[in-house]
């Protein structure tokens, strides 16, 4: 079932409540824009940091048709007849789910689950205008295809599988230790240790790196 599949709420008033919503929390620097074949919202933390959304719209042809009917039919909602009106539902739906993920990042960071910089990581965007999501799937696709750590992605990573110092392991043990401690136990169980160590091996070796 897809979120908001047969809403009735126009795109134009989601955009408007997304506004709204961001302006409300403190932030600035909302900029819109809707065309036929994407939705780009931007703004800004308090801080200066700037977050773009680009959502791609699909084509309004027979195979969205039958995949918005599939979807509104498994919720609500009236079943759109030919593949404009498919499009056009398409584009309410994508509006609501926006506004959805965007709420649901805001109460992450109010709530200390996360900062506005790991809410909105992927949307972060960067001086030469391209967004941290961009610019990291390229480098992940290589990771997980030709199972090498890309040097840019995780420079720290090569240096522990390389060149673990005696200062990283002390640094480890030294992590692992007071969580054991803090969280009352007393012995490591089976299987946990390995994880815990590599864990904090790695913080330690970007620590020691900067």
């Amino acid at each position: 079932m897809a979120y908001a599949a047969g809403t009735d709420v126009s795109l134009q008033r989601s955009v408007s409540d997304l506004e709204k919503l961001i302006r409300s929390k403190g932030f600035g620097g909302f900029v819109q824009g809707i065309a036929d074949d994407r939705l780009v919202i931007a703004f800004s933390s308090a801080e200066g940091r700037q977050v773009r959304f680009i959502v791609a719209v699909r084509e309004p042809d027979d195979e969205l048709l039958l995949h918005m009917r599939k979807v509104i039919k498994a919720s609500y909602g009236k079943l759109p007849t030919n593949a404009q009106e498919a499009w056009e539902q398409h584009r309410r739906q994508l509006g609501r789910a926006l506004l959805l993920t965007v709420k649901a990042k805001i109460e992450c960071i109010e709530a200390g689950i996360e900062t506005f910089e790991d809410a909105f990581m992927s949307q972060l965007t960067l001086p030469d205008g391209r967004t941290v999501g961009t610019m990291v799937k390229g480098e992940l696709k290589q990771l997980y295809s030709g199972g090498q750590t890309p040097p840019r992605l995780l420079p720290a990573l090569r240096e522990i599988e390389r060149h673990p110092t005696p200062a990283m392991i002390a640094a480890a043990w030294d992590v692992v230790d007071k969580a054991r401690r803090g969280s009352g136990i007393t012995k490591l169980m089976p299987g946990l240790g390995v994880r815990e160590i590599w864990e904090a091996m790695y913080d330690a070796a970007l620590k020691d790196r900067q």
